[in-house]
């Protein structure tokens, strides 16, 4: 009974886990096509931004940005305020 338990509880666990990324993997491509689409010139600069953000607090932010971002300037800013740890230019 107990075991049995343990093993719902870690497969409910890792099924969170799996649906999370996910949902990181979703919201990284979302940010990544609205790049490609209107910042194409940027593509090679921001993917590997775009994959090393997993925080889906973050990348929900990131996207916000993007969508209202009217140049490349606005995008450096966005990238700038989601991680700010690291130098853009």
């Amino acid at each position: 009974q107990e075991g049995r338990q343990e093993g719902r509880q870690e497969g409910r666990q890792e099924g969170r886990q799996e649906e999370r990324q996910e949902r990181i993997l979703d919201l990284q491509q979302t940010a990544l096509d609205l790049i490609q689409a209107n910042f194409l010139q940027l593509e090679d600069i921001a993917k590997p931004r775009i994959s090393a953000l997993s925080d889906l607090q973050r990348l929900r932010q990131l996207i916000r940005a993007l969508i209202s971002a009217r140049n490349e300037e606005d995008v450096y800013q966005a990238f700038s305020a989601c991680n700010p740890d690291e130098p853009i230019h």
